[in-house]
This record gives C-alpha cells, sequence and structure tokens, in this order.
C-alpha cells in the first residue's frame, strides 16, 4: 500500500528523520510512504492541490500554530485544514503535553496524538544505535498511521471516483 502524507511542520530537517524512520517500518511490512512537507496551515492548504491522493495529515503544534495562546491558536487553524479536507484524518506528532491542548485538538477534529518525544531521535536516515528498540518506539505511530489510513481508503476511493447511487428510501416511506 503507498500512503502519502502532507507535513506540517516548521522544522522539515529534523522531521525528515522522524518520516524516514517511519518509512523504514512501513517499508518492512510492504508499504510505502510519500509526503509533501509544508511549514505553515495556511500555505499548506492554499499550495496543495493533491487532495484526492492524500491519506493522511502529519501535524506538529508546536511552531506552526501560530500565536502564544496554543488554544486560540487551535480554535484558528484546525478549521483552516478542515475547510480544505474535511474527512482527511489529522494525526498530531508534537512535543506539547498539556492535556487541554490535547483533548481541544481532538474535539476540533484531530484523529489522533503522538507525543513527539517518545519517538526515536537521531541523525542517521534510518535506525541507529538498538534497532530492535528503535522499532519498539515508533510501532504506535506506525501502527496510528495503518489504523487511521485503513479506516479513511474507502472514504478517499469515494472522492476519486464519486458514484451515484440515486435516491433512498427507508421501506414504507410514503414519499
Amino acid at each position: 500500500m503507498n500512503i502519502f502524507a502532507l507535513v506540517i511542520d516548521d522544522e522539515p530537517e529534523p522531521v525528515k528523520r522522524k518520516l524516514s524512520r517511519v518509512n523504514a517500518c512501513l517499508m518492512e511490512h510492504g508499504h510505502t510512504f510519500e509526503y509533501n512537507i509544508q511549514q505553515d496551515i495556511t500555505s499548506a492548504c492554499e499550495t496543495f492541490t493533491d487532495w484526492k491522493n492524500i491519506d493522511l495529515i502529519w501535524l506538529d503544534l508546536i511552531g506552526v500554530i501560530g500565536g502564544i495562546n496554543l488554544l486560540e491558536g487551535l480554535k484558528k487553524e484546525i478549521p483552516i485544514i478542515r475547510t480544505a479536507n474535511r474527512l482527511v484524518p489529522i494525526l498530531v506528532v508534537s512535543k506539547q503535553t498539556d492535556p487541554d491542548i490535547i483533548i481541544q485538538a481532538v474535539d476540533l477534529g484531530v484523529s489522533s496524538y503522538v507525543i513527539a518525544t517518545s519517538l526515536p531521535t537521531g541523525a542517521l536516515p534510518v535506525f541507529s544505535g538498538d534497532k530492535e528498540a528503535d522499532r519498539t518506539r515508533l510501532k504506535p505511530l506506525v501502527d496510528k498511521i495503518m489504523r487511521l489510513v485503513e479506516l479513511y481508503r474507502p472514504i478517499k476511493r469515494y472522492y476519486r471516483d464519486p458514484r451515484s447511487f440515486g435516491i433512498f428510501r427507508k421501506t414504507g416511506d410514503k414519499k
């Protein structure tokens, strides 16, 4: 399965390292992981045009969501994404651990949330040090990506090839 993500992160180089590690894990299971990195939500939604092929939005909060008050920033920025595509899954991968922020993000339409500090770090493009430990730490993230993509695939197919089925009526409905 090919997975295509729109990645919104203000630090492209560190996130590329994380993404290459995720790609390595997914490749072990026969999947490919491609992505387009944008540095802020507004420009991502204005310049990104391939909404029919996207499987997932990977969103960092700190640095991407503008302003000092992250809660207010979320209320402004998440609806911008939902205006561009109201159904694509949004996976937040952020160092932000404040429960109020996480709850607000989910209430605004974020599909899932991963604390970035739980992910392996390092400059190497694949795994460094203890490979099995890195894979173990990445497994929850990779599982979330797979689960979100699998749930969204039927909707994505509809976006690509909408079909008209006519009017559905309940048995016994007079109209």
